[in-house]
């Protein structure tokens, strides 16, 4: 048992690396480097992801806070100190990490650069209002543009997208103060490579040819990066401005949250700050969209009469366990060969488009959409309607046990943290129906 000192409380870590204690008044009293030089590498992630986590949940009860402030700053700390691969190297200090900014990008809204005010809150009636709605690329997630400079995001599956958000803030502050640190030096103020960026950016106007080349080499500078770097991620995101809407472009964005710093520099009234309203508490604290999403399962394994029947739950996208089980018949009611290779047959259904869902639906596949806010789809299969003979060759599946118990298989489609354990805190709840109390038989 190894001990880190400190006078408002104790960090005690025992061989298995767990932390007995943290406080956030300990987080805040102490350094990382005087933490860290008293834990291995394997403590010192566990740690990182704790510390993030206790900070995170203060937040949310504290109000609000500036990501250039103490908090902040700490939460910064944690996320360098952890390093997630899906971030890349955004704990080098010399170069902007292009990577996770392409991975950060297309999970939140459109215009994110330009805010200096975030607010995340319970749902809101805005579809009466004037504001635009924005869904990332890559998550189900849905926020309202209130103004050029104002966010709101509409949480609904809880502490998880919080932690989710909070950790994309995170990573375009830290790299926005790496971009603040190439472009402006203390003796001769702004960089020429900055004003050469500004001027590209207020023009407004589609560049090509070498004018585009020459902006690509003078942004790669600003980003510590090379030529080919800077430019596979100006066409990647310069593609899905073009073909989705869902970014406005390298430039804009490396622009945007540059200035931000810039300004902040200025003055602190234009620090980024990011808001938790009170109702969004509430939210969190009573399951309320997890107890929609579970009503609506539970209403449709009764309708189709499975209430009762033993129940496996798997969490996987909407298409792969349904494929796995129902592919080969699919293919052979199509008049396609089926490949003894399952993986093959996978492949072969992809590219050839097979309608596996309309074969499915005529053997025990349900699908149901989600309509309760959490954006957690899900599949219910009744695997006593498959026929044996349409299953996959390499498939092993005991039919004595199928038909005497008559197991049903609710896939759900990857519940997202913790929500995981929300959704299924509610929906091992039992339930009524016709005045009798079902549980629900989860095996």
């Amino acid at each position: 048992m190894t001990s880190v000192p400190c006078y408002a409380t104790v960090v005690a870590v025992d061989s298995d690396s767990e932390f007995e204690i943290i406080s956030l008044s300990y987080l805040l009293t102490y350094s990382y480097e005087e933490i860290m030089q008293h834990l291995s590498k394997s403590q010192r992630a566990r740690y990182a992801i704790r510390s993030f986590k206790i900070l995170a949940d203060s937040l949310t009860l504290q109000g609000s806070y500036k990501p250039s402030g103490k908090i902040g700053e700490k939460m910064s700390e944690t996320l360098r100190q952890l390093s997630p691969e899906i971030y890349g190297t955004m704990a080098d200090p010399r170069i902007t990490e292009l990577k996770g900014l392409e991975y950060v990008v297309d999970r939140m809204p459109r215009g994110i650069e330009n805010c200096t005010r975030i607010i995340l809150t319970a749902q809101e009636d805005f579809q009466t209002t004037s504001f635009e709605k924005i869904v990332p690329r890559k998550r189900r997630r849905v926020s309202y543009a209130v103004s050029e400079s104002e966010l709101c995001f509409v949480i609904t599956t809880g502490m998880s997208e919080i932690y989710d958000i909070l950790t994309h803030i995170t990573f375009l502050n830290l790299e926005a103060h790496k971009i603040y640190q190439q472009v402006y030096n203390r003796v001769d103020g702004i960089s020429n490579e900055w004003s050469e960026l500004e001027r590209v950016v207020k023009k407004k106007t589609a560049l090509t040819g070498a004018a585009l080349e020459q902006a690509i080499w003078n942004l790669s500078i600003i980003l510590g990066r090379t030529y080919k770097e800077t430019k596979q991620t100006y066409d990647y995101l310069e593609k899905c401005r073009l073909e989705e809407n869902t970014n406005n472009g390298l430039f804009p964005i490396i622009y945007g949250i540059g200035r931000r710093v810039i300004l902040e520099q200025e003055s602190s009234e234009n620090e980024l700050t990011v808001y938790f309203t009170p109702s969004l508490q509430e939210v969190i604290s009573h399951h309320k969209y997890a107890q929609r999403w579970s009503e609506s399962v539970k209403q449709l394994l009764y309708q189709l009469q499975l209430h009762e029947a033993p129940i496996h739950l798997v969490s996987a996208n909407m298409h792969s366990v349904r494929n796995i089980l129902y592919g080969s018949g699919a293919l052979r009611e199509a008049g396609d060969q089926v490949p003894q290779d399952l993986y093959e047959m996978v492949r072969v259904i992809r590219d050839k488009e097979i309608d596996v869902d309309g074969f499915a639906q005529k053997y025990g596949f349900n699908y149901l959409a989600d309509y309760s806010g959490s954006n957690i789809d899900v599949n219910i299969i009744d695997l006593a309607s498959i026929d044996e003979n349409d299953l996959h060759p390499s498939l092993r599946v005991n039919f004595e046990y199928v038909k005497e118990k008559r197991p049903v298989i609710v896939v759900i489609d990857y519940a997202f943290g913790t929500q995981a354990f929300d959704i299924m805190d509610e929906f091992l709840q039992p339930v009524e129906r016709a005045g009798i109390t079902y549980s629900i038989p989860v095996e």
